[in-house]
């Protein structure tokens, strides 16, 4: 199935969010605002990117469960990777445990690559894991 989550706005959509919408962080030093405000956005896009593969049903990684699978990203960062400097070289599957927080786990390996290869949600990867 192809997604129709083409943009952090669509997500938005989606969800049923307002995009305009977004934390206050005007109090904080500019560069910690900036990364709560990405981490937000890339969350609302995995998130839906997981609703709408989950046939419109939140998704909620269940770490307790041995039996479901979740996936995360591992990028790959440095002058050799792929021409940009940040890409998607890998994925782990995981059982229980986890290296990230639930809100990057994805529910399937096709919405991870999916996310992981849209130059879109990348630059948002970047803005939060790069300072």
């Amino acid at each position: 199935m192809k997604s129709k989550i083409e943009t952090v706005q669509d997500a938005f959509a989606l969800l049923g969010r307002d995009y305009n919408a977004l934390p206050e962080v005007s109090m904080l030093p500019e560069d910690l605002g900036s990364f709560l405000t990405n981490t937000y956005l890339l969350a609302t896009v995995i998130e839906a990117k997981n609703y709408e593969a989950n046939d419109n049903k939140p998704w909620i990684p269940d770490y307790t469960n041995w039996e479901e699978d979740k996936y995360e990203p591992s990028m790959y960062m440095g002058k050799d990777s792929s021409g940009s400097g940040f890409s998607c070289n890998d994925y782990d599957l995981w059982s229980t445990g986890s290296y990230s927080g639930s809100r990057f786990c994805f529910i399937n390996y096709e919405v991870m690559k999916d996310v992981t290869t849209s130059p879109v949600f990348v630059e948002l990867y970047k803005k939060v894991f790069l300072r």
